[in-house]
């Protein structure tokens, strides 16, 4: 079977104030960027910043309904894996909230069980491609339930002391899709050949010119 394209029902960004200027300019939609729905507080201080911010946005698109969620990041919790490792080099008992968060479907877990979601989750991590391999799983697991599936990419600033081995470069950024078998058509051709290693630039250029292209030639 081959799959060249999906269909993208809905889609909502979260990212740093500059870089959401830059984007909106670059021809993305205000309209699609968004603080999302928090979680419970007592759930949602749980999870890490970028946590926070993913989290919502899922929340959001999920529009209360359960869905199959594949959550793509490629270092996930940086910060809580530094903590872990400073406390096995002093010497000290790790704290069990950052060892139990520490994993890279820790965050989707915290999502589930606040929204009630019971449905499969997917945790990818990848470099190169991930955008790809990312929809690919999201657009194969949608056929297959034969419902819509959410799709969760987000990433941090590396802490400095991993920065000179990181492939990443790249402030706090968000992205959720929601994959459905209607919306706006998206080439999982043209994300193939994409190598998006180094942060989000390319796939946001990416969206720009298959999404909402039309829109921008209309202004």
């Amino acid at each position: 079977m081959t799959i060249d394209k999906l269909m993208i029902k809905a889609i909502a960004i979260d990212v740093e104030v500059e870089e959401q200027e830059r984007l909106i300019a670059a021809g993305i939609p205000e309209a699609v960027f968004t603080a999302g729905l928090k979680l419970p507080a007592m759930l949602n201080r749980r999870l890490s910043p970028t946590g926070k911010r993913a989290a919502a946005l899922a929340n959001e698109l999920l529009n209360g309904e359960g869905l199959t969620i594949v959550w793509c990041s490629q270092y996930g919790d940086l910060a809580r894996t530094q903590r872990l490792m400073e406390s096995i080099v002093a010497d000290e008992p790790m704290s069990p909230t950052d060892f139990s968060l520490s994993v890279q479907n820790a965050e989707p877990g915290i999502l589930s069980m606040a929204t009630k979601n019971h449905k499969h989750i997917v945790a990818i991590s990848a470099a190169k491609h991930r955008f790809y391999n990312a929809l690919l799983e999201a657009e194969l697991l949608r056929r297959e339930q034969a419902t819509d599936v959410l799709l969760v990419m987000t990433d941090q600033s590396v802490p400095e002391i991993y920065a000179p081995v990181s492939a990443i470069n790249v402030a706090t950024t968000s992205l959720v899709l929601r994959i459905s078998d209607s919306g706006r058509a998206f080439s999982l051709l043209d994300a193939k050949h994409l190598d998006d290693s180094v942060g989000y630039t390319e796939i946001f250029r990416l969206l720009v010119n298959t999404l909402f292209r039309a829109d921008i030639d209309k202004c």
